[in-house]
């Protein structure tokens, strides 16, 4: 089933093979790419890291990762997030399976 830019799946993935993406492209040409296990995130918020990590500064755009868990949790995958900023900045945050 598709929800809006998700791609939800009935089949749950192996957790151990999900990495959260997380790209920022600013006004100013700089690009971050971050990747991180989901697994990684979890321990870190069970150990109650800040809900946003400041992962490449998501907390800029108001970004909670316990959202992005729930939507992980629910079965969603691909593009979760994608904001284009007043400024210029363009952020995308999508989860993918590793193969």
């Amino acid at each position: 089933c598709l929800v809006g830019s998700e791609m939800c799946i009935r089949d749950r993935p192996d957790p151990d093979k999900l990495f959260l993406r997380v790209r920022v492209l600013s006004k100013d040409g700089d690009q971050v790419n971050v990747n991180l296990p989901m697994q990684l995130i979890r321990a870190a918020l069970r150990l109650g890291t800040n809900a946003n990590m400041n992962i490449a500064g998501l907390d800029k755009y108001d970004i909670d990762l316990n959202e992005i868990l729930a939507l992980v949790d629910a079965g969603c995958l691909g593009n979760l997030v994608d904001i284009e900023s007043n400024d210029g900045d363009t952020v995308k945050v999508y989860v993918e399976e590793l193969q």
